[in-house]
């Protein structure tokens, strides 16, 4: 014979269990079906005790904030990289450290893509493709340049580093890195 007491939500029920029977022992008795009175008193008590109240609007407060994150998920990751961007640019042709500001814009056709204004600090635009965290320069030409490479995005939006080479299209091919920082 053994006695086991269980609490849920401040409602105590204590049952005296032998081999082959439990019973219940509490002052409530059996909760019995829907209908009997014992369940109707359990389901009074049940619905006057504060924490099941509290409980139930945590439960409703989760669910809005659910909703709030789900709107956040929709949002354009390429909005977070728009703007103007500080570059510090190294190459193996002008073997220097250049200073210039580039523009990223959003392509408007393609989701996956920025436009970047004054790339390797000349007039023209150059795309890129996001995918995840990275960034990368398909084979392109602008201005006379011919531009191929990739970067890293890093995790606060706050910073690209670039690898890309540049042919000059006149037998000139320099070698880029770059790092763009968000003003």
């Amino acid at each position: 014979m053994a006695y086991l007491e269980f609490r849920v939500l401040g409602l105590t029920q204590v049952y005296l269990v032998t081999p082959g029977t439990l019973r219940t022992l509490s002052t409530l008795g059996t909760l019995g079906t829907l209908g009997t009175p014992n369940f109707r008193h359990f389901l009074k008590k049940l619905i006057m005790n504060k924490k099941v109240i509290y409980l139930l609007a945590v439960f409703f407060l989760t669910l809005s904030f659910t909703a709030c994150e789900e709107d956040l998920l929709n949002d354009d990751f390429r909005d977070g990289l728009t703007g103007s961007w500080s570059v510090t640019e190294n190459n193996n042709i002008k073997k220097s450290v250049m200073h210039y500001t580039v523009t990223i814009s959003k392509s408007l056709s393609d989701t996956s893509v920025i436009r970047i204004a004054n790339f390797y600090d000349v007039s023209g635009t150059v795309e890129a493709e996001i995918s995840d965290m990275n960034v990368s320069i398909p084979l392109q030409t602008v201005a006379g340049f011919t531009f191929n490479g990739y970067g890293t995005i890093s995790g606060n939006l706050k910073e690209i580093t670039w690898s890309y080479t540049v042919d000059h299209n006149n037998g000139f091919v320099d070698q880029v890195t770059a790092t763009y920082k968000k003003n």
